[in-house]
C-alpha cells in the first residue's frame, strides 16, 4: 500500500456501455467494470464517500465546460 492509501493495479477506461456491478460485504463495496476480464476496484464506506465527491466535481465541471461551449 502506498503512503496516500491507495495503490494502482489497471487502467479502466469506463466508456458509454460499460457493465458496472457492485457487491457489498461488510463495510467494504467491491466494484466490477467490464465482463471477460474486469477491472476491480475495492473500497471502504469512507474511500467511496472520498470517491463518489470527487467523482461529482468532476462530472460538474464536464458538464460546466460543455455548456460553455454551447
Amino acid at each position: 500500500m502506498s503512503h496516500h492509501g491507495f495503490q494502482v493495479m489497471a487502467l479502466a477506461m469506463i466508456s458509454d456501455h460499460a457493465t458496472i456491478r457492485y457487491n457489498v460485504c461488510g463495510d467494504e463495496a467491491d466494484f466490477s467494470f467490464g465482463n471477460d476480464y474486469p477491472f476491480q476496484l475495492v473500497a471502504t464506506k469512507t474511500g467511496l464517500e472520498k470517491l463518489v465527491s470527487k467523482a461529482t466535481e468532476a462530472l460538474q465541471e464536464i458538464r460546466d465546460s460543455r455548456n460553455a461551449t454551447e
